[in-house]
């Protein structure tokens, strides 16, 4: 699953255990340029610091990765009790409530058959585009996994419903008794969205997950605070950046000279990370479009 950490997402036959192949781009308009400017990759959680030491050792200087801490969001250990943040988890059950008397009880529905597949991942679709927040070929790979591939039963599309309604909108992986928070939606629709289903969507899935013996609730990428709500503890990736040009090695010094000037630690190793570091990764435009 590191692969769905990164800034690219790889198109792949089967999942989990086919190989990748070739980078499927991510970039939105407003990003298109930085592809070929630097290269953004997260590190997966195994590396040691002795490879991360050997990065680039054979790369000519102005080709040589820079290296840096990037904060994920927690796994959420479900066999222990949870860390949550009492206040927020309170204010999601008032919210439910509230929603319940004015528009209707929210639940969980699961899409499973093809038709549900084809007419409810356009609604998803449609949410994301309001947003700018979903690129043509990201459709297409997403319609690929959820329609279209060998298993699209992997990957999961579910809404958080009102009457038949669409509050919030989200696709996910289950496997193995972890489940994968990969991307979710909400509706744009003010008398809905008044209601910040968002946080009761992510309290229903971890719920539901519960419910169905899972061990393990993982946000994957993103650096949203409402994933503290669950658990402040976050874990620290590493990131490479590479530069593709000249123009993208021109960006790294300046990036470096500004980590210097704010006296921030430029790691170089796991070994000097420090307990809790900024989230911000570096290049914010470099995202994958979608949360």
């Amino acid at each position: 699953m590191a692969l769905l950490r990164s800034g690219i997402w790889v198109d792949f036959e089967e999942w989990p255990k086919a190989g990748p192949l070739p980078p499927i781009r991510t970039a939105t308009k407003a990003d298109a340029k930085v592809d070929w400017v630097v290269y953004r990759k997260l590190l997966t959680e195994q590396t040691t610091p002795e490879q991360i030491e050997n990065l680039g050792q054979s790369l000519p200087f102005y080709k040589r990765p820079f290296v840096t801490a990037y904060t994920t969001s927690p796994y959420l250990d479900l066999t222990q009790p949870l860390n949550c943040k009492k206040s927020a988890i309170a204010h999601i059950y008032r919210t439910e409530r509230k929603l319940t008397r004015e528009v209707g009880a929210p639940v969980l529905r699961e899409f499973n058959t093809p038709e549900e597949r084809a007419e409810w991942f356009e609604w998803y679709v449609a949410f994301q585009r309001v947003q700018n927040r979903i690129s043509d070929e990201q459709y297409e790979i997403l319609k690929k996994w959820t329609q279209d591939g060998e298993k699209p039963e992997w990957m999961h599309l579910t809404g958080l419903m009102v009457n038949d309604v669409p509050l919030a909108m989200g696709l996910f992986y289950y496997s193995d008794g972890v489940f994968y928070y990969f991307s979710s939606t909400m509706s744009p629709d003010p008398q809905y969205r008044k209601y910040g289903p968002g946080k009761l969507f992510v309290e229903k899935l971890i719920q539901q997950t519960i419910t169905r013996g899972g061990r393990t609730f993982d946000f994957l990428q993103g650096e949203h605070n409402y994933k503290a709500h669950w658990n402040p503890t976050n874990r620290v990736l590493y990131q490479c950046i590479y530069p593709h040009s000249p123009k993208g090695l021109i960006a790294l010094m300046l990036f470096k000279l500004k980590k210097m000037l704010r006296k921030d630690n430029v790691l170089t190793t796991p070994l000097e990370a420090p307990a809790q570091q900024d989230p911000t990764p570096a290049f914010e435009n470099i995202q994958s479009g979608l949360g």
